[in-house]
């Protein structure tokens, strides 16, 4: 499977310090070739075979509404032995709209992504082992959080209080909450 660089197109006027932000930035490596794993089917070259080996739904369907089922479908290919590749070069525009691009979404994504990153976690293991893999992040997360508010940079403040929710994103997968990012229809 070949991924490759996603470029962002924001709707409206957006601060600077918003451009910066990890979600926000293009999706860059900086180069070409093997790659252990994608995390999105944000421009994606699959072989149709790759596909049909997973059958009918490749897609985890309890996934639809929150998100994460494109990394868990490729967590489940990289487990039954399918390779990677990453096309710097192959590059596609996508349209930010503007309810995508303010502080409320950008920390809810955070947690958005830390909740579907545990629950593809949960998928392959037990919860006892994606506890412990994970208390050493969710603590750090905390702490590098709730550094956040003690910067007048807006940025840096966004993006550390990110980590926070992340974290509290996966405490929530790991005591079953899920939070239904893709409920709301964004750009419509």
């Amino acid at each position: 499977m070949w991924s490759a660089g996603v470029l962002r197109e924001m709707e409206g006027d957006v601060p600077s310090w918003m451009m910066e932000h990890p979600i926000l930035r293009p999706k860059l490596r900086g180069a070409s070739g093997v790659v252990d794993l994608v995390d999105s089917t944000a421009n994606v070259l699959i072989a149709a075979e790759a596909l049909r080996a997973l059958g009918d739904t490749p897609f985890d369907e309890s996934m639809a509404l929150t998100g994460g089922s494109d990394k868990e479908l490729f967590t489940r290919m990289q487990r039954g032995g399918r390779r990677f590749a990453w096309a710097d070069d192959a590059r596609v525009t996508e349209l930010v709209p503007a309810s995508r691009i303010t502080t409320k979404w950008l920390l809810m994504r955070g947690y958005r992504i830390g909740m579907t990153d545990t629950i593809t976690a949960l998928t392959h293991s037990t919860p006892f082992k994606v506890a412990t893999a994970e208390v050493p992040r969710i603590v750090g997360g905390f702490v590098i959080g709730s550094l956040g508010a003690l910067t007048f940079d807006p940025g840096k403040r966004v993006e550390r209080l990110g980590k926070l929710y992340r974290a509290a994103g996966k405490i929530a997968a790991l005591t079953g909450n899920h939070y239904e990012e893709y409920r709301k229809v964004h750009g419509a």
